[in-house]
């Protein structure tokens, strides 16, 4: 029982020198001084989820530094994987920075935590890059949650004048997703 401690503590020193050893936390920024919080989040967001996230989102919103609110969001992930909020946060970024194939990517991390505005914001990515199936399979499964069947069907045929072929390719797309988690797919029919 001894031995199996010993190599537990070990293996646990061992994760948090690599860890300490691959986070290169950058030198402080006099512009965190813009906010009440600004020095106690930066002091924190080597350890805590929120600290690490509140700086995130300054740097993009307020600051528009994406490489800075980049960092502190994958700061904030390696701190909290299970969260959502910065998963699509990131997602959003990288969608700011014309980065499309990271924002879907990230998105879609989001969408298997659940995140109903990141199937939002996909669909309509992929509504702008006339990936009209794929638009479908993420906004239909919004149909009851987010917004009524009727208004999610409105969209489809009077604003996007989406075919009838279209919608439905695009629910069995969403039926047959591994990435829309099984409680959130649409089995209304179309």
């Amino acid at each position: 029982m001894k031995y199996i401690l010993r190599l537990l503590l070990v293996i646990l020193l061992t994760n948090t020198i690599l860890f300490a050893e691959s986070f290169q936390k950058p030198p402080y920024d006099e512009r965190l001084n813009l906010k009440v919080d600004g020095k106690l989040w930066y002091d924190n967001a080597d350890t805590e989820y929120s600290a690490a996230y509140n700086l995130g989102v300054f740097y993009q919103k307020e600051l528009k530094d994406y490489k800075l609110a980049e960092f502190w969001y994958k700061q904030a992930i390696s701190l909290n994987s299970r969260n959502t909020d910065a998963i699509y946060n990131l997602a959003y970024l990288y969608e700011d920075k014309k980065e499309y194939i990271r924002a879907i990517k990230w998105y879609k991390k989001a969408i298997e935590r659940e995140s109903l505005d990141a199937m939002k914001n996909l669909s309509l990515l992929y509504y702008s890059q006339k990936k009209y199936v794929q638009a479908v399979e993420y906004m239909l499964p919004l149909s009851d949650r987010k917004y009524t069947k009727k208004k999610v069907f409105a969209l489809f045929r009077t604003h996007w004048k989406f075919s009838e072929a279209t919608i439905k390719k695009g629910y069995e797309a969403q039926l047959k997703s591994t990435i829309i988690p099984e409680k959130l797919k649409y089995k209304g029919g179309i």
